[in-house]
């Protein structure tokens, strides 16, 4: 699956990251075979491709069953949908977008007003099920709590729901 990234900042970030991560855990280190290639790992079966968003080139001839975009709202979006393309043939077509959002109907905005929405739910010991927000902040030292009873919520005790079902 293609991770895309600003090509200027590929080396950067497989040297300085990824590889960093593969060699500092070992069961990473178990799974990825070629520890070396700065636009390419092998773990297990699949094959990771690091590339840029500034050229078409970059976008052509890498089917893909999960495409994960870094800094999307930095990146040329025409290319980021030329990536998209990637996917026709995967059952999977999992696609992925990070960025800090730019502007409105742009980046991860547009991709997230096209998707189901999901929010991370958690269930208070009361009995209440919430998604979190800056209203579950509360106290000093600052804790999420519930909306409803004021008790500290276990946000790792959660699960995801989707906004739009269909």
């Amino acid at each position: 699956f293609p991770v895309t990234i600003i090509a200027a900042d590929i080396k950067d970030f497989v040297s300085g990251k990824t590889n960093r991560l593969i060699a500092n855990n070992p069961i990473f280190q178990q799974w990825t075979e070629d520890k070396d290639s700065i636009e390419q790992k092998h773990v297990g079966n699949n094959v990771i491709y690091f590339r840029g968003t500034w050229t078409e080139r970059a976008a052509i001839a890498i089917p893909a069953d999960l495409y994960i975009s870094d800094e999307t709202d930095r990146s040329k979006q025409d290319i980021v949908g030329q990536y998209r393309t990637r996917l026709q043939h995967s059952k999977f077509a999992w696609e992925w977008y990070f960025s800090n959002p730019s502007v409105p109907s742009v980046g991860v905005d547009k991709y997230w007003s096209i998707s189901d929405q999901k929010h991370w739910f958690v269930k208070c010991d009361c009995g209440e099920w919430q998604y979190l927000t800056f209203d579950n902040i509360k106290g000093n030292p600052p804790i999420f709590a519930c909306k409803k009873c004021g008790k500290e919520l276990e946000r790792r005790k959660g699960k995801w729901v989707k906004r739009w079902q269909n």
